[in-house]
């Protein structure tokens, strides 16, 4: 039986996972995150160990994971990680400028860590997707280099703040608007 063919009993809310990683003010907003994407038709859905997925449109529209390693460079739980898929952001880039919500991009760009002499994938990097080393990316009019493969149709947000969840919830909206 694979992790996703468990029971539905034993596939636990997110809402319930949350204070058992986060407390204080990142509990707070994580919850009211959650309430966000459950109001707006992007119910979480457990998909592995600490790990929630939610669809827009049948399509994976964002990802939240909970614990430690969800924060690789930032090891000191409790963590949380965001990650945001923008498909259609060609029709929306513009508004993306307009708004300010580049730097939510620029500041949350994930570096390949893979290290090509050991050939061990470290956190989310796998070298079976040719990424060690990392690839140039294009973001706005900026270049960055030794981006992860993983990362590049992706917003990956760790340990996110008020200002940063705000940016994702528009993020969020601007895609489900993209999808319709």
């Amino acid at each position: 039986m694979s992790p996703h063919d468990k029971p539905k009993k034993d596939k636990p809310l997110i809402e319930d996972v949350i204070p058992k990683f986060l407390g204080g003010e990142k509990k707070k907003l994580a919850l009211e995150f959650v309430a966000h994407l459950r109001a707006n038709k992007m119910k979480p859905v457990w998909t592995a160990t600490n790990a929630w997925r939610a669809n827009y449109k049948g399509k994976l529209i964002c990802y939240i994971k909970l614990g430690a390693d969800a924060v690789a460079e930032r090891p000191d739980p409790p963590a949380w990680m965001v990650t945001v898929h923008h498909a259609h952001m060609s029709t929306y880039e513009n508004i993306v400028i307009g708004e300010g919500l580049r730097n939510i991009f620029w500041d949350n760009v994930v570096h390949c860590v893979h290290d090509p002499q050991n050939d061990f994938p470290v956190h989310h990097c796998n070298p079976n997707k040719g990424c060690a080393g990392g690839r140039r990316l294009m973001r706005f009019d900026k270049e960055f280099a030794g981006v992860c493969q993983c990362s590049i149709s992706s917003l990956w947000v760790r340990d996110p703040d008020e200002t940063a969840i705000n940016s994702i919830k528009r993020l969020l909206e601007l895609e489900q608007k993209a999808r319709t």
